[in-house]
């Protein structure tokens, strides 16, 4: 009774602060549901991806990635607008973007890693697709000239 109640509760201040509707279910659908969320493994479609360090784009200080995934390999660029950039080739692996960042003053290469994170949405008490993000990134809508131009230059560069 006391697990009912404070559930209820919950569901209630994660609804005000989200604007999330909850459907009534079982405890044992509850479960059910929090296993599968449990078992999503984050994933990147193919494609080119941007992301930045805030949700807008070309905004100067902040700091951009562009990348193309293709099977589990990226090849991409980090870049502050009107400023340089460093190019990278890495991996993307179960949990990770697993990155070898070529530094573009001294030509050294360096190890980075960047935390994959999956959030699924429940709708009608079943999992949508996984959304993947990355860890202390914003994914934007389009990339931009300067963008396409780094993807290119890196592309070409890591070849």
């Amino acid at each position: 009774m006391m697990f009912d109640r404070t559930f209820a509760i919950a569901q209630a201040v994660i609804a005000i602060v989200s604007g999330v509707t909850f459907t009534t279910a079982t405890r044992a659908e509850s479960l059910a549901v929090a296993t599968r969320l449990d078992t999503v493994t984050p994933t990147l479609v193919e494609g080119t991806h941007v992301y930045g360090s805030v949700p807008q784009a070309q905004q100067i200080g902040e700091t951009y990635m562009v990348f193309e995934v293709q099977g589990d390999r990226v090849v991409g660029g980090f870049y502050q607008p009107h400023s340089s950039f460093d190019c990278f080739y890495g991996d993307v692996d179960r949990d990770r973007l697993a990155l070898n960042i070529i530094d573009s003053y001294r030509n050294d290469t360096y190890a980075y890693n960047i935390a994959l994170t999956s959030e699924a949405v429940v709708a009608d008490g079943q999992p949508t697709a996984p959304v993947t993000s990355l860890q202390g990134f914003h994914e934007l809508e389009h990339p931009s000239h300067t963008s396409q131009r780094v993807l290119e230059t890196c592309q070409a560069a890591v070849r």
